[in-house]
């Protein structure tokens, strides 16, 4: 199995690997009792690429996604799955999670899993949703898979998208 694969499934194209580099997470207070989990990656080389697309773009997809964790549950722990279903929060009018393919588009129905934790590290599968070429409209077209990638702590991570 390679390793450290971001995975995009286009409903229309197919689907599309990229390499991870700089993955890395960190969890923080962002507001009164309101903790975020953040998690953050570029692509470097594409692995296998959708022909459609690869017309039409040399893509080098970036990530950041936002779960708001429970401020009585903030442990990163082994087997703990995370789920944030919308990209965007209604409530602080911000924006949670983002995809960079053609432009910045919404991550949808993020489902984290953590498969294994170290010292400043976590190991993680990840599932979501989003548009990537707007074929569908404003509904989700691709599907976003991360198998067994890991991130590296680091503290002075915050959710960039507003």
């Amino acid at each position: 199995m390679k390793k450290d694969l971001f995975t995009i499934v286009h409903s229309e194209f197919g689907t599309e690997e990229f390499q991870i580099k700089d993955a890395k997470y960190n969890v923080y207070k962002a507001e009164d009792d309101i903790w975020e989990l953040t998690l953050s990656f570029e692509t470097s080389a594409a692995i296998k690429r959708a022909d459609k697309l690869q017309e039409v773009i040399n893509a080098k997809p970036n990530f950041e996604a936002t779960a708001i964790l429970p401020s009585d549950d903030l442990e990163l722990r082994k087997g703990r799955i995370i789920y944030q279903e919308e990209g965007y929060d209604e409530q602080r009018e911000e924006i949670l999670s983002n995809i960079y393919y053609f432009e910045h588009e919404s991550v949808e129905e993020l489902r984290i899993e953590i498969i294994d934790i170290k010292e400043n590290e976590i190991l993680i599968n990840l599932t979501a949703k989003g548009i990537v070429n707007g074929s569908n409209g404003n509904q989700p077209d691709a599907d976003f898979i991360l198998k067994e990638v890991s991130f590296k702590h680091d503290k002075n991570l915050f959710r960039n998208v507003m």
